[in-house]
């Protein structure tokens, strides 16, 4: 059986993001939290915390269930 390598939350969004052309600040202003914070996390640097899941999902109109399970994959 094949196993894929199943990439971070923010790996995913920061891949999003690009396709988009925003930037990881214009991402991190419009949820409200510090560019560090978002920087940190898009790069797969710090595990996605529930209050986090709940900024990202309202922004793109997903459920923080969805990344945290995603995270816990």
């Amino acid at each position: 059986m094949r196993q894929f390598k199943i990439s971070h939350p923010g790996e995913i969004i920061a891949r999003d993001l690009e396709d988009l052309g925003v930037s990881g600040r214009r991402f991190a202003l419009n949820i409200g939290v510090t560019p560090a914070t978002v920087s940190r996390f898009l790069a797969g640097k710090t595990a996605l915390t529930p209050t986090l899941a709940i900024r990202i999902a309202a922004a793109l109109g997903s459920t923080p269930e969805f990344w945290l399970r995603l995270q816990s994959a």
